[in-house]
C-alpha cells in the first residue's frame, strides 16, 4: 500500500488527536448543550466506530445495525474511560488504519472521520469562545 492511499485518514486522525491530545479531562466532557456530544463522547465514538467502518468497507455484506449499535453504546462507555486510555486507543487505531485501508476505503473512511471532526473543532470553538 502506497504512502499516498493514507494521506487524507491520517491526516484526518492526526489533527483530531492534536486537537483533543492537549485538553484537560474537565475540557474533554464538557457538553456545549444537553442535546451535543461532549468531546469525549465524539472521540470515544469514533474509537469504537472506526474499527466497525474498516469491516463495513472491507465487507459491505457483514455490516449490520448490530455494529451501529455498539457505537451508540460508546456513548456510555465515554462516561467511565479515562482521558489518557481514550487517546491511547485513537492512536492504536492508525496502525490498525494503515493494515486495512487502500486509496478507494481511505476516501470512504475519511468522508465519516471528517464529520466529528468538525463536531470537534466547534466544541473546540464554543470552548474557546466562552473563556
Amino acid at each position: 500500500m502506497s504512502t499516498n492511499a493514507m494521506t487524507h485518514t491520517n491526516e484526518s486522525l492526526k489533527r483530531i488527536m492534536k486537537n483533543v491530545g492537549s485538553l484537560s479531562e474537565e475540557v474533554m466532557r464538557w457538553k456545549p448543550s444537553e442535546e451535543e456530544w461532549s468531546i469525549m463522547e465524539i472521540t470515544a465514538y469514533l474509537v469504537a466506530a472506526i474499527p466497525n467502518w474498516l469491516s463495513e468497507l472491507k465487507e459491505p455484506s457483514m455490516y449490520s445495525k448490530q455494529s451501529e449499535e455498539h457505537g451508540d453504546n460508546q456513548l456510555e462507555w465515554s462516561k467511565t474511560i479515562k482521558r489518557e486510555e481514550l487517546l491511547k486507543k485513537l492512536e492504536a487505531l492508525q496502525a490498525e488504519i494503515a493494515q486495512s485501508v487502500n486509496q478507494q476505503t481511505d476516501v470512504l473512511l475519511n468522508a465519516r472521520i471528517q464529520k466529528y471532526d468538525v463536531q470537534i473543532e466547534k466544541n473546540l470553538s464554543k470552548i474557546l469562545h466562552d473563556k
